[in-house]
């Protein structure tokens, strides 16, 4: 399981996709603190409520709505700089291979 790790670490780092590393260190980086910090922010504002444009939102979901924030602003990040081949592009590779 080892080796698994470290070829799959060295494809992320040698790859030609500069933001392919970054991608995988981020995730892992979020699956470590994001637990921690899910964790904290629920008992500090449990018993608490917030009012947001007319909508009471209860303390013990602020983890859940931090969490969408970051889902959202990933997903943007993602379609912003992840290009997707056109279909003739790839039809063309294909021939090539």
């Amino acid at each position: 399981m080892h080796d698994r790790f470290k070829y799959a670490l060295g494809r992320c780092i040698s790859s030609d996709d500069p933001l392919l590393g970054q991608r995988f260190y981020s995730r892992t980086a979020g699956d470590i603190a994001g637990p921690i910090l899910g964790s904290f922010l629920y008992g500090l504002y449990r018993f608490r409520s917030f009012d947001v444009g007319g909508l009471v939102l209860r303390g013990y979901g602020l983890s859940f709505y931090v969490n969408a924030v970051f889902g959202i602003a990933a997903t943007i990040f993602l379609m912003l700089y992840v290009q997707e081949p056109r279909s003739h592009e790839t039809q063309a590779q294909a021939r090539l291979l």
